[in-house]
């Protein structure tokens, strides 16, 4: 790949992670369905592309789709300290 490729590989990298991370903002309380579904199928789509643009992709990348909007479900609150630890450790695995 030359230098311009990789320069412009990167910044799609930066511009997909920022997306995710404004999606993940504006769904943590409000608007949900943009953090679940919307972050979530971004991000895995996004890395398709970019595994495929790379060179890399196999056909197990399309498992981070689903994978990401079902991890991104997880709730991780709880009225009690114990509750809460046990529902962010899932979250963390997750």
């Amino acid at each position: 790949m030359s230098e311009y490729a990789l320069g412009w590989l990167s910044t799609a990298k930066w511009l997909l992670v920022a997306s995710f991370a404004t999606c993940y903002w504006l769904g943590g309380r409000r608007y949900k369905v943009l953090r679940r579904f919307v972050g979530g199928g971004l991000l895995g789509i996004g890395l398709n592309v970019l595994a495929a643009v790379q060179g890399g992709w196999t056909a197990w990348h399309l498992l981070l789709v689903p994978a990401y909007v079902a991890a991104l479900h997880l709730g991780y609150g709880g009225d009690t300290t114990g509750e809460k630890l046990w529902r962010r450790a899932l979250y963390g695995v997750g």
